[in-house]
């Protein structure tokens, strides 16, 4: 009877362990398909906006577009799940920082982001925009260490690749 009783509990835990592993759980979300050089094309150009931008606000900042990085990373754990990160720095004199800063704010909000937060750094320098665009793409425009210019730094949501491997 006992040993009746290990196989008949062996079996449902394989059977309830197999159900859990095959069956979509309805309330998780379901990750969008994108390619990653369509994904990547897409964070570029929201860099190279965000930049140009800046060039606006602030017409003395310097900017070398060679030093830019973009590349992709798992999104939120070791799934086929992917974002694209691109980095790049504008030179700017730290005096400059807030006021560019809230130009930026303007020209983008008015061309659709909206302002995640902003503020301040108490150093009474720098400071600090994040934004995000209706299609979840996320921005942070930062002073950088020792205020000498600002990190522009765009994020993609998370995709998966249409084949369903990690593109990285």
């Amino acid at each position: 009877m006992t040993a009746l009783v290990g196989r008949t509990l062996t079996a449902l835990t394989v059977m309830i362990t197999l159900a859990a592993c095959t069956t979509k759980d309805d309330t998780m979300p379901t990750v969008p398909t994108a390619t990653l050089a369509d994904t990547q094309a897409q964070v570029q150009s929201r860099l190279t906006t965000i930049v140009a931008a800046l060039a606006v606000a602030a017409p003395a900042a310097g900017h070398d577009p060679t030093q830019a990085k973009i590349g992709p990373a798992p999104c939120g754990g070791s799934g086929p799940e992917y974002q694209v990160t691109a980095t790049d720095s504008v030179l700017l004199d730290g005096a400059q920082h807030r006021v560019a800063l809230a130009a930026l704010r303007d020209q983008l909000t008015s061309h659709g982001y909206a302002v995640s937060s902003s503020h301040d750094f108490g150093d009474g320098v720098g400071g600090e925009l994040n934004l995000r665009d209706e299609a979840g793409y996320t921005a942070t425009v930062s002073s950088g260490k020792g205020n000498h210019g600002l990190a522009v730094i765009v994020v993609s949501p998370c995709y998966r690749t249409p084949d369903g491997d990690y593109p990285g």
